[in-house]
């Protein structure tokens, strides 16, 4: 019986792993789309980088970057430690 327990647990961190590269990649993605979108704003703003509008989208921007990758982590710590509870709770019944 205690070799399904831990071979269930084990099971569960590979699959909660293996979220947390996805993850990972995701906001790695986010962050060069990011990048690519203020730098188009500097490009795209009249005066040069210092304008205000230019400020403004990068203002935006960065708020979104953050906000996306704190839904992320909450995502992500939510999933695993529901999936390491139900493996615990599994192994004792």
């Amino acid at each position: 019986m205690t070799d399904d327990v831990e071979r269930a647990l084990r099971n569960t961190l590979d699959a909660v792993d293996r979220g947390r590269r996805w993850a990972t990649l995701g906001v790695a993605a986010l962050f060069v789309v990011t990048l690519v979108l203020m730098l188009a704003a500097f490009l795209h703003a009249g005066g040069g980088p210092g304008t205000p509008h230019a400020m403004f989208v990068v203002g935006m921007a960065q708020m979104l970057f953050v906000g996306c990758c704190t839904a992320a982590v909450i995502w992500h710590i939510t999933r695993m430690a529901k999936a390491i509870l139900r493996a615990i709770e599994s192994g004792r019944t």
